[in-house]
């Protein structure tokens, strides 16, 4: 929910065992219509890290030491 007016966001994230089931949903659900609103599916473009802790204290450490470029730019605002 947003913080500010409490209202639905619109977005969910579905995780599938088998690829067949997410793909199905995908063809399935992308443009049908739930409660007046029209359904758009994407696939995440990366997958969880397996060891989220070590992926984070990863991630921290090439900061902390310039590494940045193995992300692209990080300057970028994503609040607008």
């Amino acid at each position: 929910r947003d913080h500010v007016t409490q209202e639905s966001r619109g977005f969910a994230f579905v995780r599938f065992v088998e690829e067949r089931d997410a793909e199905d949903a995908e063809k399935k659900m992308h443009g049908a219509d739930f409660q007046g609103r029209e359904l758009r599916v994407a696939r995440a473009q990366r997958k969880r890290p397996a060891d989220p802790r070590s992926y984070y204290r990863e991630r921290d450490r090439r900061e902390r030491e310039g590494d940045r470029d193995h992300r692209g730019d990080r300057d970028r605002d994503y609040r607008r």
